[in-house]
């Protein structure tokens, strides 16, 4: 096996190990209680009139919030993209979870993540085809069947992959065929192969199929609320009543798909990566960052795209952060107006 001294060069400020850890440890802490907030805002801000998707909001953010939790603290792999291997460096490694189990999590919340997007889409069209009944699972049996393997399909599919582990030690022997040189961190007995390289192709083409399923789920109920809005003529429905589910309807598209890019671009560079077999420890480092940034970004647009949640997020910043001293005095100005108003009622 190659040894440290065969590769030339100084390790770079993004490829180092700790430098990365500590990063994204620190941008986890930061971001954890905005995102926690964003489901404060969901549970206690939500209006009536957005019930029917209050829930599905609650799930796709708590999926949200748990994948930054993974990638950034609890799990913070470690990768050596183009081979399936990497070094875990998260507080499930410091409390001895196998490292095997931690990529099943991390599978099983990605795909978590992905299904609660398709339950958003899917309940904006139940909920638009009420009257018509075109395109609808109407069926509350076939939906909860959809629902069901939907979830399954999304976490459970790449479990195939792990049954068949290769042996640690040639796998990592195949690899350096692959990336002669890798960071030293790829030495370490830390280090774990998921896949060998005869199995990168295979596991290549599997998320190409996970991406299909994907996109053509979100693609078919998300088309059929545009044609249901836009292109079909809704009796049961106002003019205001229309109005405002575009609006709804543009408002979950850009708070979902915004933050979308920030997995979609790091996933595109991993697939690349896979077929061409490019080796960039700075980019993969950065890839890992990006996605510990996804319920983040998702929290922010929530809180902005929504008027309630913008609403109260302005008011917490203005009374709690900025004027801290106006909030208790309007507390205490409201208490002496209903003492005086009590006081003025009695002696009448």
């Amino acid at each position: 096996m190659n040894t440290l001294t065969d590769c030339h060069g100084k390790e770079l400020f993004f490829e180092n190990r700790t430098i990365f850890q500590i990063s994204s440890h620190i941008i986890s802490l930061m971001f954890l209680p905005v995102n926690c907030w964003g489901i404060y805002c969901i549970v206690k801000k939500t209006p009536k009139h957005m019930n029917p998707v209050k829930i599905h909001l609650l799930n796709l953010h708590i999926w949200s919030t748990l994948f930054d939790l993974m990638c950034g603290s609890m799990i913070t792999p470690y990768f050596f993209f183009p081979t399936l291997s990497g070094s875990p460096s998260g507080m499930l490694t410091h409390l001895g979870v196998p490292t095997l189990i931690q990529i099943c999590l991390t599978f099983c919340n990605f795909g978590g993540l992905c299904s609660a997007i398709i339950y958003v889409f899917e309940n904006r069209q139940y909920v638009l085809c009420e009257n018509t009944n075109r395109f609808r699972l109407g069926n509350p049996t076939a939906r909860v069947a959809y629902y069901s393997f939907v979830f399954a399909y999304c976490c459970l599919s790449i479990y195939p992959f792990s049954w068949n582990i290769p042996e640690q030690q040639s796998a990592k022997q195949r690899i350096l065929d692959i990336i002669p040189c890798p960071n030293a961190e790829f030495f370490s007995e830390n280090t774990y192969v998921f896949k060998g390289p005869e199995d990168t192709s295979a596991f290549g083409y599997f998320g190409l199929c996970f991406t299909i399923f994907l996109s053509s789920q979100i693609s078919f109920f998300g088309g059929t609320c545009f044609y249901m809005l836009y292109a079909l003529d809704i009796v049961t429905l106002s003019p205001y009543s229309k109005q405002l589910q575009r609006k709804f309807f543009i408002t979950i598209c850009i708070q979902i798909f915004i933050p979308m890019w920030v997995v979609v671009l790091p996933l595109s560079y991993f697939l690349g990566s896979l077929f061409t077999g490019y080796y960039n420890q700075s980019l993969n480092n950065l890839t890992s960052i990006c996605f510990s940034c996804h319920g983040f970004i998702s929290t922010v647009c929530l809180l902005i795209m929504n008027p309630p949640y913008r609403e109260a997020t302005l008011k917490k910043i203005l009374f709690s952060f900025c004027f801290p001293n106006i909030q208790k005095r309007l507390v205490d100005c409201s208490r002496r107006a209903q003492t005086s108003f009590i006081v003025t009622t009695v002696s009448k």
